[in-house]
């Protein structure tokens, strides 16, 4: 837009050309108007300098590699958002905490049915060592009537009769045996119900994953998130980057490493480097894709729109300020210094995104001298002088009969 700007200046000063001033050339040198008064100038001569191109970029911040908060698994009110964007969390940091209350209860319940569970469990060892008891004293019993029976003391329906005690006295501590395992496993579960209902619970204070920017909050106070639904944008470790926009044409231009100069706003830039250029496959109309890593502690705002310059080299060129630029019918034109004269020299320049000068690609040869401020003052033609007191160039208006006058232009040095 700048560039813009600068050539709709030079276009609104064609216009204000005198009228009957026909297109000048360096060999064309005009009768100075006799009206014309004495006005000072500066003359310098063209000299190289070294110059960078650039590709302007445009484009916004955001975070190198964001984490995504999502809602828990249960649903419930979300009661309090403790962050907001740009802010610095470390790990574990509140960042919201939904409402308890039915996480409460489930907790509550769990720890209930784990205490009746683990009651009967202890109920059911009491009554299998009571059997275990039993058994023994069974068998006890039955091989007391074994002895009795090999001196015919007793009967052998007595002995019968051991035998069937002993054998569900067996069942019995079987039975009690296997619900005490059921017990046992219905505690595993349920301590497994508990640690689920406790992670639900603590599943209601919602915290920073790792150390981070937060980058966005998504929810409201007082909604109610789904589940997996984003809650928050984390930029780790507070990484970012600017990711621009470029013409598609240019990216061949473009390597990592590239100076960068990035404006964060409009009286706040910084020094950096390109660090990555998307090379992939573009579709017709879309732009090309480069980022820029910003320095640890650099305050940005995800979203935050940006531009840059991107240096992909640097030569030298003459450049000339924007005041030595004066408009032709044809084209812009610098007013050089010819035998003391001033003349209107068509050229071809080349802007640059910096606004303070111009490059001329052809027209003004190195070394030449030619009217740097205040050249819209001279007419094509007029005598350029200096002054005797003062080393400011004037230009009088005046055709100058000789060479050796005072002010004359002959033999005085031209600012460098």
């Amino acid at each position: 837009m700048r560039i813009s700007l600068k050539w709709a200046f030079l276009l609104l000063l064609v216009p204000l050309v005198p009228a009957g001033l026909s297109a000048l050339t360096e060999t064309e040198i005009r009768l100075a108007h006799p009206n014309a008064q004495d006005a000072p100038v500066t003359v310098r001569r063209a000299q190289p300098s070294l110059v960078s191109d650039m590709v302007q970029a445009f484009g916004q911040i955001a975070p190198q590699a964001p984490i995504t908060v999502t809602a828990p698994p249960k649903t419930a009110v979300l009661t309090e958002i403790a962050v907001q964007p740009g802010d610095l969390v470390a790990q574990g940091l509140v960042l919201a905490r939904l409402d308890p209350t039915d996480a409460l209860r489930e907790k509550q319940r769990a720890d209930r049915g784990l205490a009746a569970i683990e009651a009967e469990a202890r109920l059911l060892q009491t009554q299998l060592a009571a059997l275990d008891r039993e058994v023994v004293q069974k068998r006890q019993a039955l091989d007391r009537l074994a002895q009795l029976a090999k001196s015919g003391a007793t009967s052998d329906v007595r002995r019968q009769d051991a035998v069937y005690a002993l054998d569900r006295a067996k069942l019995d501590y079987a039975a009690a045996r296997n619900k005490l395992e059921r017990a046992t496993a219905d505690i595993a579960m349920q301590k497994l119900d508990i640690e689920w209902a406790q992670r639900m619970l603590d599943a209601t204070v919602i915290r920073a994953p790792m150390a981070g920017r937060v980058v966005a909050v998504h929810p409201t106070r007082g909604s109610q998130p789904q589940p997996g639904e984003a809650l928050f944008r984390i930029a780790k470790d507070d990484q970012m980057e600017a990711v621009l926009q470029v013409a598609p044409w240019v990216l061949p231009q473009l390597e990592a490493g590239h100076a960068v100069k990035l404006w964060l706003s409009e009286h706040d830039s910084i020094f950096t480097q390109l660090t990555r250029v998307d090379r992939g496959q573009i579709d017709a109309g879309a732009l090309g894709t480069v980022a820029v890593n910003l320095p640890a502690g650099t305050s940005a705002v995800s979203g935050a729109p940006v531009r840059a310059e991107i240096i992909t080299g640097q030569r030298e060129a003459i450049m000339v300020p924007y005041s030595a630029i004066v408009p032709l019918p044809e084209g812009p034109a610098i007013m050089r210094v010819l035998d003391q004269r001033a003349v209107a020299s068509p050229v071809e320049l080349r802007l640059h995104g910096d606004g303070a000068a111009a490059e001329v690609v052809q027209g003004l040869p190195e070394g030449a001298p030619y009217i740097a401020i205040a050249g819209a003052l001279v007419r094509d033609g007029d005598t350029v002088a200096q002054a005797i007191d003062a080393g400011m160039w004037w230009h009088t208006g005046q055709v100058q009969a000789t060479a050796d006058q005072p002010g004359q232009f002959a033999g005085l040095q031209v600012e460098p």
